[in-house]
């Protein structure tokens, strides 16, 4: 696993990885503080009639491990844009603060 790498030092074919085991536990906390109770991701007995036949991870849960590869393996901590005029945000979707 590449951990360290500045932006400048990523290079094509570079690569990193995480293993999560999802739980109900995690699915379930994920979808209260989402509010997303989509009986696909919590219900086993209506995922049964879907085409899936098993529940489903929210699709947002997933993206979220991508955020945790980009955040913390690579590049990392020390080398995402912090300051606004580093990046380019359309519309309210610039991430919400939270106590």
């Amino acid at each position: 696993m590449i951990e360290g790498k500045t932006i400048d030092e990523l290079k094509v074919g570079d690569s990193a990885q995480i293993s999560k085991t999802i739980t109900e536990e995690i699915v379930n906390d994920f979808a209260r503080v989402i509010g997303d109770f989509n009986p696909i991701h919590t219900d086993q007995a209506y995922a049964e009639t879907t085409p899936f036949k098993v529940k489903i991870t929210h699709g947002a849960l997933s993206i979220g491990f991508l955020s945790n590869v980009i955040g913390n393996i690579l590049p990392g901590h020390d080398d995402l844009p912090l300051s606004r005029d580093q990046i380019s945000c359309t519309g309210e979707n610039r991430g919400y603060p939270y106590r």
